[in-house]
């Protein structure tokens, strides 16, 4: 079977082939890993000078029936080049193209169909993707081509505070293992629904280089642990970084709008977290979800290589 992302032969032997999910697309559950479809050919094409938009949502499922089309409207609307998803409700492991000719990423656990993570790339860019690994349900990372360096996305969906102590714990030595790597050349972005409160960072001067002064609500234990897989792995949260209007800086909020709080962050290795020019929510957009867009917008250093056609 194909790993390439131009090839829609991706789907193996679980179930008919053409089953199609709720959502209307098919039944994937191919797992790739980075290294299995960087795709050779010609010499690459450059965009100089491009923007990107990197977002990230928790969606609270993409099961109901034309759900992802309208998570897909808000991210054009909003000009979001790739959005990380949490809480996908999608069980299977895979890639396809979609009718609007983006590119969807999936990672879940065959079975449950409760967490799940994902990405959506935007036509434009789905010839820049060199790979991708479904780690599990909670882990997703994705490879994109660029210049001057080469870009790792890991998108993530953390345990509640429901879940024990072994379950948090086996998450991040998961997302520290896939961080591990950071090559001189490359830059490593994290984002997604940590379930993790930093809190109020105004006063944290010895964490200067791992969060800004714009911290909302109050630190809970979660957040601690964040911020020491920060500290550890040498990465700087973003969205703490910008003065924003609060409603820019909350991700969730309960109904009825009573209680607000910081649980998804913007993260990226802090010897490029200058790349990161902005870093907020996007408070209009709506796919029926609890949380709001969270989205960091990057320099034009970063040039997104284009494979030519063959």
């Amino acid at each position: 079977m194909s790993g390439n992302p131009a090839d829609s032969r991706r789907l193996d032997g679980s179930g008919p082939s053409g089953m199609k999910l709720a959502t209307g697309h098919r039944r994937v559950t191919h797992q790739a890993s980075c290294e299995n479809w960087v795709t050779g050919g010609k010499q690459p094409k450059v965009r100089q000078n491009q923007h990107i938009k990197i977002g990230t949502w928790n969606v609270r499922g993409l099961l109901q029936l034309g759900k992802r089309e309208t998570v897909e409207s808000e991210m054009q609307r909003c000009g979001v080049d790739i959005l990380g998803l949490s809480e996908t409700h999608l069980k299977d492991n895979g890639h396809f193209k979609t009718g609007n000719g983006n590119m969807i990423f999936l990672a879940g656990n065959g079975e449950r169909s409760n967490n799940g993570v994902g990405f959506i790339v935007a036509k434009n860019l789905r010839d820049c993707v060199l790979g991708y690994e479904a780690i599990d349900d909670r882990i997703i990372k994705i490879r994109i081509g660029a210049r001057p360096h080469t870009l790792n996305i890991v998108q993530v969906y953390a345990p509640t505070t429901e879940c024990t102590e072994e379950e948090i714990s086996d998450f991040y030595a998961k997302l520290e293992t896939a961080c591990r790597v950071k090559p001189r050349k490359e830059t490593t972005v994290l984002l997604g629904d940590f379930n993790a409160k930093v809190g109020e960072t105004t006063h944290d001067t010895h964490l200067n280089q791992t969060v800004g002064k714009h911290g909302l609500g109050v630190r809970n234990e979660r957040g601690e642990m964040l911020l020491q897989f920060c500290i550890g792995n040498q990465f700087t949260i973003m969205n703490t970084w910008f003065k924003q209007h609060p409603r820019r800086l909350y991700t969730w909020m309960s109904p009825g709008g009573a209680y607000r709080n910081q649980n998804d962050y913007v993260l990226i290795d802090t010897r490029r977290r200058s790349s990161i020019t902005n870093a907020k929510t996007l408070p209009g957009t709506n796919c029926g979800s609890d949380h709001q867009l969270l989205v960091a917008e990057f320099k034009s250093r970063l040039k997104i290589v284009h494979k030519a056609s063959k």
